[in-house]
């Protein structure tokens, strides 16, 4: 099934609702409500563990990943937050910026490559089950997301120089 994520686009209205509408009555309670949901959302990640349904396997680590961010995207916005953030400046945060893009394009591909990495090498078939599987698939896409960023993003990226880019008056 495909699922919207119609919760996730609700949880980023509400969030930019609150930084740009909001009174600061309300925008107090909305960090109230994030200081409670956040640790119930990060025990939510647990339930797909204890439930068989694949409804919950689905949807509730989106639902608890959309709230997560949103409480990092909020604790932003305080001087504690901003500085927190300087984590991100580190050079392996700053090299997984520049190749996102392939792991979000490769990533849906990474486990049937892994399959087939494995079926070639003739190792167990075992290894692609659980953490370690998740950590080989990790590690697929992001080699062929490095791939990608130096022999076709680099590149690619390269020819803007090739194509002025001349702003235009803005139409009133």
């Amino acid at each position: 099934p495909v699922f919207s994520n119609f919760d996730s686009l609700g949880i980023g209205a509400l969030l930019g609702w609150g930084h740009s509408l909001a009174t600061n009555r309300q925008q107090d309670f909305l960090i109230k409500c994030l200081w409670i949901a956040t640790p119930m959302a990060l025990l939510l990640f647990l339930l797909p563990m204890v439930m068989e349904s694949q409804i919950i396997r689905l949807a509730v680590p989106q639902l608890a990943l959309a709230v997560v961010v949103a409480a990092i995207i909020q604790a932003t916005n305080s001087e504690l937050g901003r500085s927190s953030l300087r984590v991100l400046s580190l050079p392996v945060f700053v090299y997984l910026g520049q190749i996102s893009y392939g792991i979000y394009l490769y990533h849906p591909f990474s486990a049937r490559v892994l399959e087939k990495l494995i079926h070639f090498s003739g190792a167990p078939e075992s290894i692609k089950i659980g953490i370690l599987g998740i950590l080989l698939a990790m590690l697929v896409t992001l080699i062929i997301a490095s791939a990608s960023w130096f022999w076709i993003e680099k590149p690619l990226n390269s020819l803007k120089s090739n194509f002025p880019y001349t702003r235009r008056p803005s139409e009133k």
